[in-house]
């Protein structure tokens, strides 16, 4: 490599460097020497997270709206109580 740095091959002059090592494109540390599958794990234990959480907000939103709509009905009962009294 030292000799061909700098010489003449078909009247042209090469610039000859030492290679890098290549890089992959590593998901959560960025650009990095290492394969792409190497973060596989973190990434499927992520998403399992995510999923399971959207799944605890599913349930508490229905929680709460069941427990909205049953304070409603009390209040509906309620008023219609008051109403039909004074008749």
């Amino acid at each position: 490599m030292d000799n061909m740095h700098n010489s003449e091959l078909f009247r042209k002059l090469l610039t000859v460097n030492y290679a890098q090592p290549m890089k992959i494109k590593g998901r959560e540390q960025g650009w990095a020497s290492q394969p792409i599958w190497a973060d596989a794990d973190t990434w499927f234990e992520r998403k399992q997270r995510e999923l399971e959480m959207k799944k605890l907000k599913a349930e508490q939103d229905a929680t709460v709206k069941a427990a909205q709509e049953a304070e409603r009905k009390k209040l509906l009962d309620a008023l219609e109580g008051e109403v039909e009294e004074p008749e």
